[in-house]
């Protein structure tokens, strides 16, 4: 079975979660005039807690203003915990169009097209986006998984390697790259990865690399 970043996912969620709570007040400061009453609606509404409601409104600002970058980052995040992946797809890939620069919405994108819509190729590409702008091991163990996904075996012990040197207490990393060494038949590596990890005081959770997000 191929590796996907499943329980990283349902992590990185969470952090999103706490992101939509505070992105009305962001949005409140850089928002377009001519749309600030229905954020500040929208803003009002997810502070109670009522996300689809948020969703409606930011989908209207987003129809009277298509070029509100933040007005659009918002409603791809908020339809994203949500779990409207489908809605959210398309909302996801315009935002990254219009925002160059960001790496968290690139990584939204690619748990989508990797875990909701089949689509690994393409989750590969965004991650290779996402670590080209914030090179975290975090992301560089997202890119592997994404590449294990697409059969990309290879690269993807180097990104996973890769985020070791970056943070090598990130758990996660020898978790998705001790499986892949397994399935490999690579034992003495396996056995040195475990030692590094157990040195620096880290205790993997080999048996459930894969938890549903849903």
């Amino acid at each position: 079975m191929q590796e996907r970043p499943d329980r990283a996912d349902t992590n990185h969620r969470a952090t999103i979660t706490r992101w939509v709570s505070m992105v009305s007040f962001v949005l409140l400061a850089v928002a377009l005039a001519s749309c600030s009453g229905t954020l500040s609606q929208a803003g009002k509404a997810m502070e109670s807690g009522d996300l689809a409601a948020a969703a409606k409104l930011y989908q209207q600002c987003v129809a009277a203003h298509p070029d509100d970058v933040s007005a659009t980052k918002a409603l791809a995040a908020v339809l994203y915990v949500q779990r409207r992946w489908d809605e959210a797809l398309p909302v996801q890939e315009k935002a990254v169009e219009m925002d160059p620069g960001e790496a968290q919405i690139r990584v939204e994108l690619g748990f989508n097209y990797l875990n909701h819509q089949e689509q690994a190729g393409k989750a590969v590409q965004v991650f290779e986006e996402a670590c080209r702008l914030q090179p975290t091991a975090q992301y560089l163990s997202f890119l592997g998984s994404a590449q294990l996904s697409a059969g990309e075996e290879e690269s993807a012990e180097a990104s996973l390697r890769r985020a070791l040197v970056t943070d090598s207490s990130y758990p996660h990393a020898y978790v998705v790259l001790i499986s892949l060494l397994e399935r490999q038949g690579r034992a003495g590596e396996v056995d040195e990865l475990r030692r590094i990890a157990a040195a620096s005081g880290l205790t993997l959770d080999l048996n459930n690399t894969t938890p549903s997000t849903s």
